[in-house]
């Protein structure tokens, strides 16, 4: 059998349609076949007719192409090729795009992002190791400040931080709190500086009971200590126990001053009469020698004290004090002042911070295998000075939900925080409470092993169903 050149070309184009046309042009009615189309007459007319059959072609199943993740050849249409349509005249394929694909504009090149491909989510930062700097707030969620304040929240330089910004209503404003935040600062950074030049000690290092300056006693407390602060998970590594006893360390004033006292109040109620003797009676104490000026509890093995009792200002005798009497239906108050009284030559007061290191040097002498530097925490008991809890009350109102919990504890860290947790750090390191245990650092900074605040706990303890509240506050201390 002969065939002519147009019948290969026929034949050849029936091979090199497309799977899906050949498939549908078999399923055809006669009157849209060959004939209709008005194909048949060219044929030669021979006595066996030929008849063209399109070869049975098995259709390979369509394979969805697997996407390439940050590449050019990523599908563009979700879910695969589109199906062709068999009334569309199927056209050659436009250079470098796939088969049926809408010809789209390419993607603008990431210029914000120089190297990444565009299908990457250039808003997905790299993930950073944790940050186990000492002083990070563990709670606090605010970004890191990497601004040019940041280095002031960072304390690595000596300029202070910004005012913090409030409404004039707030506790912050009304208490006056941004004064006590910049007496503060500067407490802690003159610590910073006297560690850093490697000045040496200027607290005094003696016995407080040499030359009976002092009547400095260590002994075993069958009381109530409290601390029940400490049994905050935060303290876990204390192991403490409610009821658990430490030994207490008091200071008291020497025999002499004693008797200069009760002699001076001897005399002064023989000047008295009705309400200012009993007015005088009820505010000056009547045994001189059961004012205490410092009561302390220590446990160098746990690397904690106590300060249970501090009123050095009222009850050093080394001191002279104004007793301030309101009395009823009086325009002002009645004052009484008391005169300081010497002791054996002893004419100076010891300060707060040098009886303090005194009562924790000598419970660590009486502790064997403890270290003096080992100082972690230090608490202040049952805080009631009205300067100090105005400033907490500020405090409070700044570090919001996780601060205004009564019955709970909140912290403020040094280091690490946003700049209203900053302030209110430098706040209470501006009160009494706070600046008093940041000096005796300062004073005995080499014999405590360059020792800096790192945290202040407080708790907010309710009293009763008022509106009033007590605080406590555990300050830790580290490097």
């Amino acid at each position: 059998m002969r065939f002519s050149v147009l019948h290969l070309l026929l034949v050849g184009t029936a091979f090199a349609a497309p799977i899906h046309d050949i498939e549908h042009a078999t399923k055809r009615s006669d009157t849209e076949g060959l004939i209709g189309r008005g194909l048949v007459p060219v044929f030669p007319r021979n006595p066996v007719p030929a008849i063209i059959v399109a070869p049975k072609v098995v259709p390979k199943p369509v394979v969805k192409p697997k996407p390439v993740p940050n590449t050019p050849d990523a599908p563009v249409v979700p879910g695969g090729p589109i199906p062709h349509d068999p009334s569309v005249p199927i056209t050659p394929d436009t250079p470098a795009l796939r088969p049926n694909e809408p010809t789209s504009p390419k993607t603008p090149a990431d210029t914000e992002h120089p190297g990444l491909i565009p299908a990457d989510d250039a808003t997905t930062p790299a993930k950073t190791p944790e940050d186990s700097t000492p002083g990070v707030v563990p709670n606090d969620d605010t970004p890191a400040d990497l601004s040019s304040d940041g280095c002031l929240l960072k304390r690595c330089v000596r300029s202070e931080p910004p005012e913090l910004t409030v409404n004039d209503r707030s506790r912050w404003k009304v208490n006056k709190v941004e004064e006590t935040r910049k007496k503060g600062y500067n407490a802690h950074k003159d610590l910073d500086d006297i560690v850093t030049a490697g000045a040496a000690d200027k607290g005094f290092k003696g016995n407080l009971n040499t030359n009976n300056k002092y009547n400095a006693q260590r002994q075993e407390y069958t009381g109530d200590m409290g601390g029940k602060y400490f049994l905050d998970e935060r303290f876990k590594d204390l192991k403490f126990k409610e009821g658990e006893k430490w030994p207490e360390s008091t200071v008291r004033n020497s025999d002499d001053q004693v008797r200069q006292f009760e002699e001076w109040r001897n005399a002064k109620m023989g000047e008295l009469t009705d309400d200012d003797l009993f007015n005088f009676k009820d505010k000056v104490p009547e045994d001189g020698g059961d004012a205490v000026m410092l009561r302390t509890h220590e446990n160098p093995a746990k690397g904690a004290m106590i300060i249970k009792e501090s009123f050095n200002e009222r009850n050093d005798y080394y001191r002279s004090y104004k007793y301030t009497m309101p009395r009823d239906g009086a325009e002002l108050p009645k004052e009484y002042t008391r005169p300081a009284f010497t002791s054996n030559g002893n004419s100076a007061p010891t300060r707060w911070t040098d009886q303090t290191m005194a009562n924790w040097r000598q419970a660590v002498a009486a502790t064997p295998g403890a270290d003096v530097k080992n100082l972690k925490y230090m608490a202040r008991d049952n805080i009631i000075t009205t300067h100090t809890t105005k400033v907490l009350e500020g405090v409070l109102e700044q570090m919001g939900p996780q601060g205004a919990q009564r019955g709970q504890m909140f912290t403020v860290r040094r280091t690490g925080g946003n700049a209203a947790e900053t302030a209110s750090f430098d706040a209470i390191a501006g009160t009494v409470h706070g600046q008093r245990p940041i000096q005796m650092l300062a004073d005995h900074h080499v014999e405590l092993g360059d020792l800096k605040v790192n945290a202040f706990h407080v708790l907010v303890e309710p009293v009763g169903s008022t509106t009033m509240n007590h605080y406590h506050m555990v300050i830790e201390m580290g490097h």
